[in-house]
């Protein structure tokens, strides 16, 4: 029960968090990567690209490791997408992490962090990529580590040399778990629009576990909630009209919800009240003096679906035609 729990939470951070400094356009381009060797031992990636090397703070030791892309790529996948996906849905997400990484050191480069000691990125998922390592990866898994190990490796090692670009630059490489049937755009949910990050047909994530669920919250915990984000917020009158919904986009993602005296966004009503996506209804019940948040959709809903890609591979496509279907007019590269 510890182990599958642990797995639950660990994905849940990973979908949930919106890491948001991967928005900002970096200084450099994906070949001006450092490659120096690797301090620990490497299970793969033999090419110049699977050696380049990362440098990853661990949040729980505050040890700085200096990782090969390979391993790095490979805890980051192992944390990142369930094990019992297809291999081409895990091959998309690695070519998605590593591009991401690459993104991310490029970004850090152009202005210092001291909080992470020198440094490229954390293992904090509300900030970068989430991380585990071997012996974590056994906890989640069990009996079935090995195999799965196995899948990770042979996934990251077949696709470690490919990047994303868009005008010669690596890609902010968004992804989540599941959308509402539809991706969202990086404008709606972050305020900066991307080319290659704008809605597309995600219609297979309708038959998903997670596509609908249900959050309760009484009147007490909406309050406290919401005063903890916005302590200036007034909260007075019809308790059955306290939260409107103004305007939604074409995914159906709340973009103007009022609330009380303040008017949001559905991305910051989700943040302040941990809902699953943006993309919600709201009703009250007098009985019980509390609100039930039906949603749609698991995580921010902006670029790969990884519930859709695992479909699509299901079907018989390839990583390539799966990125190139989330990420529109992306080159796939060679590092």
């Amino acid at each position: 029960m510890k182990r599958v729990l642990l797995n639950l939470l660990l994905f849940s951070l990973a979908v949930l968090c919106v890491p948001l400094t991967a928005f900002i356009s970096p200084g450099t381009a994906a070949g001006s990567s450092q490659s120096e060797q690797n301090s620990q031992s490497s299970s793969g990636g033999d090419n110049a690209a699977g050696k380049d090397t990362f440098k990853l703070l661990r949040t729980s030791t505050g040890e700085v490791l200096e990782l090969s892309a390979s391993d790095y790529i490979k805890g980051v996948v192992a944390a990142e997408i369930p094990m019992d996906y297809e291999l081409e849905a895990i091959k998309a997400q690695a070519v998605a992490a590593h591009t991401y990484a690459l993104r991310m050191r490029d970004v850090q480069k152009s202005g210092e962090n001291s909080d992470l000691k020198g440094a490229d990125f954390s293992d904090d998922p509300a900030h970068y990529q989430a991380y585990v390592s071997r012996e974590e990866f056994n906890e989640m898994y069990g009996d079935k580590a090995e195999e799965f190990w196995k899948k990770c490796s042979d996934a990251v090692d077949a696709v470690i040399g490919k990047v994303m670009l868009y005008q010669d630059q690596p890609i902010a490489a968004a992804f989540h778990s599941t959308s509402s049937g539809k991706t969202e755009s990086a404008e709606v949910v972050w305020g900066n629009a991307f080319a290659y990050l704008i809605p597309v047909d995600s219609k297979p994530d309708e038959n998903a576990p997670s596509y609908k669920s249900e959050k309760k919250l009484t009147y007490e915990e909406v309050e406290k909630a919401l005063k903890k984000a916005y302590p200036d917020i007034v909260l007075s009158g019809d308790k059955a009209a306290l939260f409107q919904i103004k305007k939604t986009s074409d995914s159906g993602t709340v973009t103007e919800v009022q609330v009380g005296s303040m008017t949001l966004s559905g991305v910051q009503l989700r943040s302040a009240l941990s809902l699953s996506s943006a993309n919600f209804t709201v009703s009250y019940q007098a009985d019980g003096d509390s609100y039930t948040f039906a949603t749609k959709g698991l995580g921010h809903g902006v670029g790969m679906s990884q519930y859709g890609a695992n479909e699509m591979a299901a079907s018989g496509k390839t990583y390539e035609e799966i990125l190139k279907h989330y990420y529109t007019g992306i080159e796939l590269a060679d590092l």
